[in-house]
């Protein structure tokens, strides 16, 4: 049994040192082109992120966006002066995009009207 395990221990220290080696001396032609791809998509992804940023910042600017933006503050602030009339407002908050699964517990959308 004690053969087994030495045997065992020494073609795991030979395979951990032949991965070594392959990892840091070995021949991986690759390397080289992981690199040069990195490096190109890194300045792609800068490039990209500066123009979103410009397009995003350009929305914003828009009449319709600062429209909704007017909108949804006054509808955000009728709601306040009315939950303050009831009892005590806690938060106000807006969700923007609900989740699907959010229309079985709350009635929002088209499913508010089936479920009367």
């Amino acid at each position: 049994m004690a053969g087994l395990v030495l045997i065992s221990v020494f073609v795991l220290m030979l395979t951990v040192s032949w991965s070594l080696y392959d990892e840091f001396y070995g021949l991986r032609p690759w390397r080289k082109y992981q690199a040069e791809f990195s490096s190109a998509y890194s300045n792609y992804l800068d490039k990209e992120y500066k123009q979103r940023k410009a397009d995003e910042q350009k929305f914003y600017a828009t009449p319709e966006y600062l429209k909704m933006v007017a909108d949804v503050k006054a509808a955000t602030d009728a709601g306040a002066a009315a939950a303050n009339k009831v009892g005590e407002l806690v938060v106000v908050h807006v969700i923007p995009r609900p989740h699907t699964s959010l229309e079985s517990i709350l009635p929002i959308g088209s499913s508010a009207g089936a479920k009367k």
